[in-house]
């Protein structure tokens, strides 16, 4: 298994249920690190995906949302206490510049809703433990606060959540470590992978800088900023355009007349998300400011190292943190009187090559991701965090 973070963990503990013998490989020193840990944790119900006309991108999400947590408890053999680790429901609020119409975007939902009526047929699926009947109703403008009419508007109340990344992949964490039956091999760099007469050949990178290598009858890559990287050195290309992005999240303490503040996501376009978790640490992403990186190339730079790994430069961080607060503030106001605890950043791998604010970019699409299988070699496309367990499951569909 190359990649320890969600897909790698979420895929190691299904062939281990499968009665594989597994391994895993990663350059962190610990599993669910860096993209795993960086994000806003959103299980997506395919509210967001507006712009996917084909309704394609939404069906996936939700065909992994409302199996998330029944792949996931499985595995772990224990019910994680999913309502602990998951935020109030998201409010979705109008972009002044939104590249759809607020009708446009309100029949989407609509046809998410219908899509969930029928998915929901099966009383065996469930949206993180519960199984509600509507999913999203029109904004009661009283549960957000007071908007700037300049920048956005309230759109639709949701019963979509994220989940405190931080809790959520302790948990994880603590449980995986513990499983004696796989071996892992944290601080090992995958380099390459090479098909032998009887097996494949895994090249790392040791901790003290050594060569390492492993032998394995498959091999699944579930890197994420490295996976086409190392697809190519098995001579697997890919003649699609793609791209890689650093995100950068802050968190902050909100001052208090705005601590009950749902968490929001502003539809639709480059915009951003506030996203209040039950620890008392909000997190804040304005798209114009957090992305401060953007390549076509295999994989990221090495610059990106430090910022991924939560050491930011402190002279960048203060700044940026500082903007995105600034900006999010003309959209709640009040909000700059928040105090700055943390940024860091994320990679983002999506396919396409021109950026969210064009409403015909590839990137406001997730559905041509998952599984790829090459005789005995797999290497799996996540998509969005949401799909995870969903593609682990597919991987033993394709053994």
């Amino acid at each position: 298994m190359l990649g320890a973070g969600v897909q790698g963990v979420c895929a190691s503990l299904a062939l281990h249920r499968r009665g594989y013998g597994v391994t895993v490989i990663d350059r962190s020193p610990n599993a669910l690190l860096r993209t795993s840990l960086r994000n806003e944790g959103k299980v997506h119900l395919g509210f967001l995906f507006a712009n996917d006309r084909s309704m394609r991108t939404a069906e996936l999400l939700m065909q992994g949302a409302l199996r998330f947590s029944n792949l996931v408890d499985g595995w772990f053999g224990e019910a994680m206490p999913w309502a602990e680790f998951s935020t109030r429901a998201f409010a979705y609020c109008l972009g002044t510049t939104s590249l759809l119409t607020g009708d446009e975007i309100l029949s989407h939902y609509e046809n998410v809703q219908s899509l969930y009526d029928r998915l929901s047929e099966d009383r065996s699926l469930n949206y993180l433990g519960t199984q509600p009947g509507r999913i999203w109703t029109e904004s009661q403008s009283s549960s957000i606060p007071e908007l700037s009419r300049r920048y956005a508007s309230p759109l639709a109340d949701t019963l979509e959540v994220a989940l405190d990344r931080d809790l959520m992949n302790g948990w994880m964490r603590d449980r995986f470590n513990d499983n004696d039956e796989i071996t892992r091999r944290y601080n090992h760099t995958v380099m390459a992978v090479s098909r032998g007469p009887h097996s494949f050949m895994v090249q790392c990178i040791g901790p003290d800088q050594s060569d390492v290598s492993f032998n394995a009858d498959i091999v699944v890559n579930c890197l994420w900023d490295g996976r086409l990287a190392i697809d190519q050195t098995m001579g697997i290309s890919y003649d699609r355009p793609w791209v890689h992005r650093l995100k950068y999240r802050v968190f902050v303490d909100l001052p208090d007349h705005l601590s009950e503040m749902p968490p929001m996501t502003f539809a639709l376009g480059p915009y951003g998300d506030i996203v209040t978790f039950r620890n008392g640490l909000t997190y804040l992403s304005y798209y114009p400011v957090s992305i401060q990186g953007w390549t076509s190339e295999l994989q990221p730079p090495s610059s990106w190292n430090a910022p991924c790994e939560g050491r930011p430069d402190p002279v960048l961080a203060h700044d940026l943190a500082e903007r995105v607060v600034k900006e999010l503030s003309f959209a709640v106001p009040g909000l700059e009187e928040a105090t700055i605890k943390k940024v860091d950043a994320g990679a983002i791998f999506s396919w396409g090559e021109t950026d969210i604010d064009d409403p015909r970019s590839e990137i406001h699409e997730r559905f041509d991701v998952g599984v790829h299988a090459h005789d005995g070699y797999f290497s799996i496309d996540t998509g969005k965090f949401t799909t995870a367990p969903l593609f682990a499951d597919h991987l033993l569909q394709l053994l």
